[in-house]
C-alpha cells in the first residue's frame, strides 16, 4: 500500500492510496525530470542514474477535502 497526502493551500488537501503495479527504469531521467520541471521549473538536480526507477501506482482511493475554515498559523 502506498499513500500520498498533499496540502494544496487554502484549506484544500488531496489524498491518494494505492499499490505499486509496475517499476520502470528511469536512467535517462524522463520521469523524474518531468515531475521536477512541473514543480520547480528545472530538471531533477541529482544526476546519478544508478537505480533510478519510476513506480506506477494503481490508485484504490482518492479523496479531496476543502476545510470550512482558513488555516492561518501564528507568525
Amino acid at each position: 500500500m502506498v499513500g500520498r497526502y498533499e496540502h494544496l493551500g487554502g484549506g484544500e488537501a488531496l489524498e491518494l492510496r494505492g499499490r505499486v503495479v509496475e517499476r520502470r527504469p528511469d536512467g535517462d531521467f524522463k520521469g523524474l525530470d518531468a515531475i521536477s520541471r512541473k514543480y520547480t521549473g528545472q530538471p531533477f538536480p541529482f544526476r546519478n542514474p544508478d537505480g533510478r526507477v519510476v513506480l506506477v501506482i494503481e490508485v484504490d482511493k482518492a479523496r479531496y477535502t476543502k476545510l470550512p475554515f482558513k488555516h492561518t498559523p501564528p507568525r
